[in-house]
């Protein structure tokens, strides 16, 4: 697993939330309802990526090591009333950002282990999330999609709830942070990100450049 994280350039001290399955059908041991009992198909390695609760684990995001993996990403939900928000609490229940700075907020789990106080969503609910931490300054980083219809209503619904997003440059290509990180650097990303923050009709503004890029 050391290996696929230093191929992502994943920073190393932003590996301490993240976990290695050996062979997914001993998930069951993670399962304590037994929801998934004879219903986990893979039987591969994959990297973990856990969402914790103050009190218990939620889910796990399960990454594929092999790239010739059917299935890129496993999800398995274990508390279906509360949403996935990766990197908020630690195993201890311990808030694992500090609320009185911004919080970047990412889709992709892996996305946000490249900026400092950043969340992810995994596929969540964008408004059950900005519900849930409406007392956050919060800085929502989509995907870099523009042509991407669901893509482009997740930056409207965010602006549309008065947060800050990034859009990023058409410079920029790649859709993800993690594989801008890899052709430009972290630091340039990091450059990037902070110098390319939006609100309001600034926002408006420039989500409706970026829709036509």
């Amino acid at each position: 697993v050391n290996k696929y994280l230093n191929g992502r350039e994943v920073p190393k001290d932003k590996r301490n939330n993240l976990y290695y399955i050996d062979d997914m059908q001993k998930v069951h041991l993670l399962d304590k309802e037994g929801k998934y009992k004879d219903r986990v198909m893979e039987k591969d390695a994959r990297l973990v990526m856990p969402v914790w609760s103050k009190k218990n684990l939620i889910s796990i995001s399960c990454r594929a090591l092999d790239p010739e993996a059917k299935k890129r990403y496993v999800i398995y939900k274990f508390d279906e009333g509360k949403p996935m928000i990766f990197n908020l609490y630690d195993i201890d229940g311990n808030l694992n950002i500090d609320p009185k700075l911004p919080v970047f907020v990412c889709e992709g789990a892996i996305d946000s282990l490249f900026l400092d106080n950043a969340i992810a969503v995994n596929g969540s609910d964008l408004m059950r999330v900005m519900k849930m931490l409406k007392d956050l300054e919060l800085i929502f980083v989509p995907d870099n999609e523009p042509r991407n219809k669901d893509i482009v209503r997740v930056y409207q619904k965010v602006i549309n709830a008065n947060n800050q997003v990034v859009i990023f440059p058409d410079t920029v290509d790649e859709k993800d942070i993690n594989n801008m990180v890899l052709k430009y650097g972290r630091n340039e990303i990091l450059d990037v990100i902070n110098n390319n923050v939006y609100h309001g009709i600034r926002a408006q503004f420039h989500l409706n450049l970026w829709k036509r890029i």
